[in-house]
């Protein structure tokens, strides 16, 4: 049963828990195991949807995450009235952009071009904040908390959008014009992140473990902690990432 392990002992007591993750990020939460800093051990959890781990900590299934960046969790908190809490200090942080294979310049993107944008509201805003910042777009007032494909008023080219799972965006690569992702995405399916990218999103949002509030304070949450702090294990994760995840104190 999931969660198993980090159900056997109470507290912040337990030496064992799980923590749930996507095949995305899968090689920093493996390296996280292998460096754990001793006695603590954690069985690794794998889903397939971008907010099936949040779900399943939110009902005891698992112990805690990492996965999602800062302002997901937020969202998700506000929207489902749930607590989640990521723990300071953050981890690490992967670079946004718009990506092609069909242009090396977003000037050379076509009129009535596919685009496939993050359909989750706090990536849409993020995606099309980027888009109005690169001229591509203009905004106009924000709708609600964050901007929307209701909020375009203008589309001086009339792309047209194609709502994803941010996690998903990038299998739409080459029958798109361009896609809105992550640096992370792009290294895991192959691709050299700097070399399609046209255009790059300084503001990052930053990513860490997420428990339940009661867990925040658990040895085994700053077990987790200290370990992506150590050399060794920074070393390890810039060799195999190179630019695609960064760390956030390197």
């Amino acid at each position: 049963m999931i969660g198993a392990i980090g159900q056997t002992q109470a507290g912040s007591s337990k030496t064992k828990f799980t923590l749930g993750c996507m095949p995305l990020n899968l090689p920093t939460v493996e390296l996280i195991k292998e460096f754990l800093i001793p006695p603590y051990e954690m069985e690794i959890v794998v889903f397939d949807a971008n907010h099936l781990p949040a779900m399943a900590l939110i009902n005891g299934e698992i112990d805690s995450l990492i996965l999602n960046h800062n302002v997901w969790i937020d969202t998700f908190n506000e929207q489902k009235h749930t607590n989640l809490t990521m723990v300071k200090p953050y981890f690490y942080h992967s670079i946004f952009g718009i990506y092609s294979l069909a242009c090396k310049d977003i000037s050379e993107l076509p009129q009535a071009g596919i685009i496939a944008i993050p359909g989750d509201p706090s990536n849409m805003d993020k995606a099309l904040r980027l888009m109005n910042t690169s001229g591509l777009i203009q905004l106009g007032k924000k709708s609600g908390a964050f901007y929307s494909l209701l909020d375009v008023d203008a589309n001086p080219k009339n792309f047209k959008f194609h709502e994803m799972e941010v996690t998903a965006t990038i299998r739409a690569i080459r029958d798109c014009s361009a896609i809105l992702s992550y640096s992370s995405q792009l290294k895991q399916a192959g691709f050299i992140p700097e070399k399609f990218r046209i255009y790059e999103d300084p503001d990052h949002y930053d990513t860490g473990i997420v428990v339940m509030p009661e867990s925040e304070d658990a040895a085994w949450v700053k077990a987790v902690v200290e370990t992506v702090g150590l050399e060794s294990f920074k070393k390890r994760f810039n060799d195999f990432w190179q630019g695609a995840y960064v760390l956030v104190n390197p």
